[in-house]
């Protein structure tokens, strides 16, 4: 998909202002990192743990604020103000309600 928008036309930013966008979103990020997973270089950018990650970590490795997860709830949300978004879960019907 990133490929995709990138040779389209419409996935414009690099990699590398996705942390600063988030930032000033209200992301918060405690030792990751953006970059290629080493052995997966074709499959594009991840996120990547610069400290060792443990179950008892007191910090976690990023806060997402709620409304930047893409969730079904958020859709539905979203969807009340955006007639574009309704109709299209509309026309989904119960195959747009499944999961």
């Amino acid at each position: 998909m990133i490929r995709r928008g990138r040779a389209e036309g419409w996935l414009k930013e690099p990699i590398e202002k996705l942390p600063s966008w988030a930032k000033f979103q209200g992301a918060r990020f405690n030792g990751i990192k953006f970059g290629l997973i080493p052995g997966f270089e074709s499959r594009g950018t991840g996120i990547i743990a610069e400290r060792e990650v443990t179950s008892d970590a007191e910090v976690p490795l990023m806060v997402i604020p709620k409304d930047l997860i893409v969730s079904k709830e958020n859709i539905y949300i979203i969807a009340k103000s955006d007639p574009h978004l309704r109709e299209v879960l509309q026309a989904l019907g119960e195959l747009g309600r499944v999961g």
